[in-house]
């Protein structure tokens, strides 16, 4: 799948020109262009790539999730479907053994067939259905993936909101030490409609571009804790609706964990609930010299 000839091709990664010399890969499922170095593809890996035929897929990292979901959800469909033939089955084998008594059961069994067979049917429609959410959940996480929610940000009152708003978010970074022009400072935007009373602060969605920034940013904020006025400033990501839902569980989750095991330490990591090994301070370490004979 070498890339063509063309003006219109542009890496959806670093969103440079993709040109008929560029070692590039286009994505089977969004159908866009990426040079092999923005998605660590080998060079071997991108010449095998290139003299095979349309048998073999090639997803980009923001497609491969996905694209396993929904072949593990295929699996299981078509798993149930096989389950559910082997009933019939079975049901047909018990007409023949028993068919003096179904005078009584054809009812039953007639509905039990209707529910299979409304099953069967509206089986395309379901993955059809789950595949576009899937999609739609797809393209709001990267609609989202360069924000950041800065929470209990003071919020000035009358003035211009916005350009107070990035003057205290500069101040914020400032005192993380992190390096990022004012410029590279986007939609910055309150969410949330103003109370009468001015009780409640809105937090401010910020967009930043770079990448690196944005992980620098969340594994520095937790030093504003001792940062006096800043002390109560939180900064996260900016998900969705689902993902927040899922957070939500899993620190439901991480609490009975803690309940449970007091004597363990539980984190979150990557998505699931491991227990954290506990490090030994240097200086808590016997000296095997002391116990030597």
């Amino acid at each position: 799948m070498p890339p063509r000839k063309s003006n219109l091709n542009i890496c959806d990664e670093c969103k440079k020109d993709v040109g008929s010399e560029d070692k590039a890969l286009v994505c089977c499922v969004c159908e866009k262009w990426f040079h092999i170095n923005c998605q660590r593809v080998t060079l071997e890996d991108y010449k095998f790539l290139v003299k095979s035929d349309d048998s073999i897929q090639w997803y980009c990292k923001g497609c491969r999730g996905a694209s396993l979901k929904l072949i593990t959800m295929l699996t299981l469909v078509s798993k149930r479907q096989d389950q559910l033939e082997e009933e019939v089955k079975k049901l047909n084998n018990g007409m023949k053994e028993f068919n003096n008594k179904m005078d009584t059961q054809s009812s039953e069994f007639h509905d039990l067939m209707k529910d299979v067979s409304e099953i069967k049917n509206g089986m395309p429609a379901m993955i059809s259905e789950k595949v576009s959410e899937m999609i739609m959940d797809k393209q709001e996480e990267e609609s989202r993936v360069s924000n950041m929610i800065f929470f209990n940000v003071e919020e000035v009152k009358g003035g211009n909101s916005k350009e107070s708003d990035a003057i205290l978010i500069g101040e914020v970074l400032d005192s993380l030490n992190i390096e990022l022009e004012r410029s590279q400072l986007a939609n910055i935007t309150r969410l949330g409609r103003v109370t009468e009373n001015g009780s409640k602060i809105r937090p401010i969605r910020v967009r930043i571009e770079n990448r690196g920034k944005r992980g620098e940013i969340l594994r520095n904020a937790f030093k504003l804790k001792g940062l006096g006025k800043l002390s109560k400033v939180g900064i996260g990501r900016d998900l969705n609706q689902k993902q927040r839902e899922h957070n939500a569980n899993l620190r439901k989750l991480l609490e009975e964990k803690r309940t449970e095991y007091p004597g363990q330490m539980w984190v979150i990591r990557r998505d699931k609930i491991v227990e954290q090994t506990r490090v030994v301070p240097p200086d808590a370490v016997p000296d095997a010299g002391n116990h030597q004979k």
